[in-house]
């Protein structure tokens, strides 16, 4: 039996605990140059503004050259990338990334995970971005003959 709850805002929860999930499935195949991903986004409404989110990321994919970056992006916003671009302020207390090595060819696994401090209670988008040149989503960045999925999870954790 699952248990409900509805949130005043100004809730506090145990040191740890996670107090909610959402997670989304991307298998569309597209390029992206120098901006959003279109449709790949994920959106949480924090229970309580002094909780922290987790996110994850996994893209499957890869970049046309070594001077293509991919990053995301938070409406509160925090940001963080790997590759060329100018990332905005920066708001993720811990961000990561890894992946995406073999450019022009076999695609991989890029991964993002960060921690950021939001302090709302409005809902929050979490959104992949293309900082320069193309990426290639779902698929080999030259034919686009391999393909894959990617997923976005965020975690809403209490401090």
């Amino acid at each position: 039996m699952a248990a409900s709850f509805t949130s005043t805002g100004s809730d506090t929860f145990p040191a740890g605990m996670v107090v909610q999930t959402s997670r989304v499935v991307y298998s569309t195949h597209q390029s992206i140059a120098a901006t959003n991903a279109t449709g790949l986004a994920i959106s949480i409404t924090p229970k309580s503004a002094t909780t922290e989110m987790v996110v994850q990321t996994y893209m499957f994919g890869g970049m046309a050259s070594h001077n293509d970056g991919l990053g995301l992006i938070s409406s509160v916003g925090g940001y963080f990338c790997q590759g060329s671009g100018t990332p905005a302020a920066v708001h993720f207390k811990l961000g990561a990334f890894g992946g995406y090595d073999d450019y022009d060819s076999t695609p991989g696994i890029g991964y993002h995970m960060g921690i950021e401090d939001h302090n709302q209670t409005s809902a929050i988008t979490y959104t992949w971005y293309v900082t320069a040149g193309t990426c290639a989503i779902n698929k080999e960045p030259n034919t686009g003959a391999e393909h894959g999925v990617s997923t976005m999870c965020v975690f809403e954790m209490s401090t």
